[in-house]
């Protein structure tokens, strides 16, 4: 009975009846699933299109997709399982209607590869109104900033963490790492401190396990947490935070809800 939290990996480690095991970080999971309701809510009517490899991880992408109890499948849905690393516009003009908007799920988790891919898609997205959901790999993508790099296309992604390095709580942190390291401090920085910060506040206040206090968000510092019960069959496999932003790119700026 002891409050184990992962902090750093989105791996559930096989995790089975551990009500005490907290997953920090979202699971490819339940990033597919805020995704996919998101494109249903925007785009109930676009062609959509779900890009990914035959490797293991992608492949699961694409049945955490599919299979999404939450979230029904769109209409006009398909997919397409690339031999390679490559991606032609000749793969994609059969599998997309031009009479409606396109909506492209690009399942691939290498950034460097997405990249390239991204550059075909936009050479067609303005002909075929083509906007694109990524991966969270996608966050250390550093030419989404730049304002002709796809021009016209939006790109969305999914990230648990937006470090807005104006607030009073960023503020602090950075202020005392400088006072106390003399040096600028990472991202990584500000997601450790919040995080030790949140539960040793719980564990403060409600001792050891706090699981039934979880929930209670009075101690968020800048980020907030949705932590959740993941259930099989009614028995509590695990908690997991299930709080994500979705951020949109569009010609460099960004934006995110």
């Amino acid at each position: 009975q002891i409050n184990f939290i992962s902090a750093v990996s989105p791996a559930d480690a096989g995790q089975e009846h551990n009500p005490y095991f907290t997953i920090l970080q979202p699971r490819l999971s339940s990033h597919i699933e805020k995704l996919h309701k998101h494109i249903n809510v925007r785009y109930p009517e676009d062609n959509v299109l779900f890009i990914h490899r035959n490797s293991k991880a992608e492949k699961n992408a694409l049945a955490y997709f599919k299979e999404d109890v939450l979230n029904s499948l769109p209409g006009r849905f398909s997919s397409v399982a690339l031999s390679d690393d490559e991606l032609t516009v000749k793969q994609l003009l059969p599998l997309i209607d031009s009479n409606y908007n396109t909506t492209i799920v690009l399942g691939v988790l290498d950034a460097s590869i997405a990249y390239k891919q991204l550059k075909v898609l936009a050479s067609v997205a303005k002909r075929f109104r083509i906007k694109v959901y990524c991966m969270p790999t996608m966050e250390s993508l550093k030419a989404l900033n730049k304002t002709d790099e796809f021009p016209g296309m939006p790109i969305y992604y999914t990230t648990p963490y937006i470090i807005d390095k104006i607030t009073p709580s960023s503020q602090y942190i950075h202020r005392e790492y400088k006072r106390r390291m003399g040096g600028t401090c990472s991202d990584v920085v500000y997601k450790g401190f919040e995080s030790l910060y949140f539960f040793a506040n719980l564990m403060r206040k409600y001792g050891i396990p706090f699981n039934e206090k979880i929930g209670d968000n009075a101690y968020s510092f800048i980020t907030p947490y949705k932590i959740v019960p993941v259930k099989e069959k009614g028995v509590i496999k695990f908690y997991e935070n299930k709080y994500l932003y979705l951020v949109r790119y569009e010609n460099g700026i960004m934006t995110y809800e």
